[in-house]
């Protein structure tokens, strides 16, 4: 039939998973989804922002324009976090370095090699 060790395996699993569950949200508390007022990224509202122009724009030229902005919008999110803990805004200053938790994940790809300059 079935072994002590089998059964005691058995036993353990269905205790563990009746206990807990499956849920891992406590595995992964800092991607939890913080309830935050958004924007869009595309069209923040009260906020005009400019054309992006194209014409006569080499590859380079728009490649250095998503790094810099880039790491604008990286130094923009620190300085604002900065701002709220010197405020002792707490709840703002979570919602930046969430923000900024974010922006880290995300993979800063190289488009122009030092090869292609």
């Amino acid at each position: 039939m079935f072994s002590l060790r089998q059964v005691l395996f058995v036993v353990g699993v269905v205790f563990i998973t009746g206990q807990c569950g499956c849920r891992t949200d406590a595995l992964f508390e800092k991607r939890q989804k913080i309830d935050a007022p958004l924007t869009s990224l595309e069209h923040p509202e009260g906020v005009q922002l400019p054309d992006i122009t194209v014409a006569d724009a080499r590859e380079v030229d728009l490649a250095e324009a998503v790094v810099a902005n880039r790491a604008q919008y990286y130094r923009s999110l620190k300085v604002l976090r900065d701002y709220y803990r010197k405020h002792g805004d707490c709840r703002k200053q979570q919602w930046a370095e969430y923000e900024l938790q974010d922006v880290e994940r995300i993979k800063p790809f190289k488009y122009i090699m030092d090869a292609e300059i």
